[in-house]
Formats: C-alpha cells, sequence, structure tokens
C-alpha cells in the first residue's frame, strides 16, 4: 500500500504556471521532490528549490533538466533521480506535466497549439513530442520503475478539456487573405487551447493514460490524468495582452478583456492552484480505488469565448475592406 505523503514525487514542468503550483503544493504535503525542466528554465526552477526550502525545511529536493520529447534524457534523468532518491525512500509518484514519487509521476509539461489551417508539420511535430511523446517516454521508464520497486504507485498526466472535447478554431471562417488576419488566428488559437492539433494531442495523452492504467494496475500502480480548462497562467495572461494589443494597437488591458470570466459557470478563471488540489487528492491515499479518470476542471471555454469572437471577427472584417480598399487607391 502506497504511504500516505510520504516519498518521491517527480514533477515535470515545474518552473511555472501549473506544475509550479502542483510542486508546491506536493511539498506542502510532506512529499520530496524531483523536479524537472527544459534546461533554459534553469533560473525559474532554483528559485523554486529555494522558495520551497524556506516553507519546508524538512523537504528535499533534486533537479533533473532535461527535454521530455527526447527518450534518452527521461531515461537519465528517471536514473539519477532514483540514484538521488534511494536514500531518502523509492519513487512513488510521477506528475506528468510529468509526475513521480515511492511512486508518484506528475506530468506538467505542455506545448501550445495553432489553428489547423495555419499548422505546419514543424508545428504539429513539435506539439505531439512534448504533450504526447514526452507523456509517453515518463509513463515507460517510471512505469518500469515502480514496477521494480514492488510498492505501488501513482501516475498522474495532464491531459486538457480539449482533449475531451474537440472544439473548432472560431478562426475557420476567416479569409487568410492578409498577414493581419493570419497574426490574430495565431494569437487567439495560442489564447484558446483547444485547436486541432493541441486537442488531437491531449486526446492521445487521455488514450495513453487509459492504456498505462490497464497495463500497470495489477503491480497496485493507479493512473489518471487531469483534464484542466481555462487555467489563468503566464502562458494565457501573455497571449490574452498579445491579442488585445492586436485589437487595439494601443495600450492592452489584458487577459480579462480578452476572456470574459462572467461566463464561465463559477463566474471566474481556474487558478493552477485548482488543479493542484486535484493532484493532491490523486497522489493521496483516498484515491487509491481510484485509476484510468481524466478528471475535469474546467469552465465551459464555448461560451466563455463565444462574447469575443464577436469583436474579433468584426475586427478581422474590418482589416480586410481596410485593405481592399488600400489596393484600389495604389
Amino acid at each position: 500500500m502506497l504511504p500516505v505523503n510520504t516519498g518521491v514525487a517527480l514533477v515535470t514542468g515545474c518552473a511555472q504556471g501549473i506544475g509550479r503550483a502542483v510542486a508546491t503544493r506536493l511539498a506542502s504535503d510532506g512529499f520530496h521532490l524531483a523536479l524537472t525542466d527544459l534546461p533554459g528554465k534553469q533560473g525559474h526552477v532554483e528559485d523554486l528549490v529555494h522558495e520551497l526550502s524556506k516553507r519546508r525545511s524538512d523537504i528535499r529536493t533534486h533537479v533533473a533538466l532535461g527535454d521530455v520529447s527526447v527518450e534518452n534524457t527521461v531515461r537519465n534523468s528517471i536514473k539519477d533521480v532514483v540514484v538521488t532518491a534511494a536514500a531518502i525512500c523509492p519513487v512513488n509518484l510521477l506528475c506528468d506535466r510529468a509526475w513521480l514519487g515511492p511512486g508518484i509521476l506528475t506530468m506538467s509539461a505542455g506545448s501550445t497549439c495553432f489553428n489547423f489551417v495555419i499548422t505546419t508539420e514543424k508545428q504539429w511535430d513539435n506539439i505531439f513530442s512534448v504533450n504526447t511523446k514526452g507523456t509517453f517516454f515518463y509513463y515507460k521508464h517510471v512505469g518500469k520503475q515502480m514496477i521494480k520497486q514492488g510498492r505501488g504507485g501513482r501516475i498522474i498526466g495532464m491531459s486538457s478539456i480539449t482533449g475531451k472535447r474537440g472544439v473548432i478554431s472560431r478562426f475557420l471562417n476567416l479569409e487568410m487573405n492578409s498577414l493581419k488576419n493570419l497574426q490574430l488566428a495565431w494569437i487567439y488559437s495560442i489564447g484558446l487551447p483547444f485547436i486541432g492539433p493541441y486537442s488531437a494531442s491531449k486526446y492521445a495523452v487521455r488514450g495513453l493514460t487509459q492504456a498505462a492504467a490497464s497495463e500497470f494496475g495489477k503491480y497496485g500502480i493507479t493512473v489518471n490524468a487531469c483534464a484542466p480548462g481555462s487555467i489563468e497562467t503566464q502562458l494565457l495572461r501573455d497571449a490574452g495582452v498579445a491579442l488585445e494589443k492586436l485589437l487595439t494597437e494601443e495600450s492592452p488591458a489584458g487577459l480579462a478583456d480578452v476572456i470574459d470570466p462572467s461566463h464561465a459557470p463559477l463566474g471566474r478563471l481556474g487558478q493552477p492552484e485548482d488543479i493542484a488540489g486535484l493532484v493532491s487528492y490523486l497522489a493521496s491515499a483516498d484515491s487509491s480505488f481510484m485509476t484510468v479518470n481524466a478528471a475535469q476542471r474546467s469552465s465551459d471555454l464555448s461560451k466563455i469565448h463565444d462574447l469575443r469572437r464577436k469583436k474579433v471577427l468584426s475586427l478581422a472584417d474590418s482589416s480586410s475592406k481596410q485593405e481592399s480598399q488600400k489596393k484600389k487607391l495604389r
């Protein structure tokens, strides 16, 4: 049986947003942490380690930076974590955005999204390399380690509300005949993470989670995934600012002016801590009989964005007319 709030939790994508909130919550729950993100985010990860050490002096942390889309990197990172964690206790939790602990793994790494009609093959491959292939590598190698340890464990992936329901791009009705329309489509799609390729990659995470849960169940390992909706992270804030700047061509009002939270069931956007609370439950003894699930914490994104869609489409139409008039004058 998995001990309550003991062991080592491996959290991927921990530098910011949901991954950072998850790492902070698991430390509060009593887990020692193995933290991983891209090498370029080393400074953010070190800041997190410093912050956690001030909150919990009894919690030990280990940093293993690397690219989740490269299998050798994932394999070596897990070996490194296991060797380092051996002096504490076995790894029992994996959280994948990503995760690992005596068995907990949490996967939090993720890639952004693009509109179908402007997605290149390279962008498609990048989305699936991080969101899907990276998840597979961590599920695979952490699962092997948990089986070897023989103590069970928790594996928690990160899908999305878009991995439960595909929502078409609000820009499929635009004529991609101007640079501004292409910019609008691209920026707006980043702020709305339910565009085709991203959605497909998150559906794949659900499939991987279900398959892994079926294979690992007999070893006492549960495998679940979170399916967040519109969560107020830096990525979403940046997208909101970029879109509003493009719309107004003046000082942007920011995220609240792009996404209207009043249309969400709870009247607000989700916070990273909301997802961290769900992860905390999935990592606890209370969830010992819960597996093969994609637990959803979200709002109805299609309703939230309908209002702003009219504004964006109106602006795009106006932009097209202005460009047509300029061409006639020439």
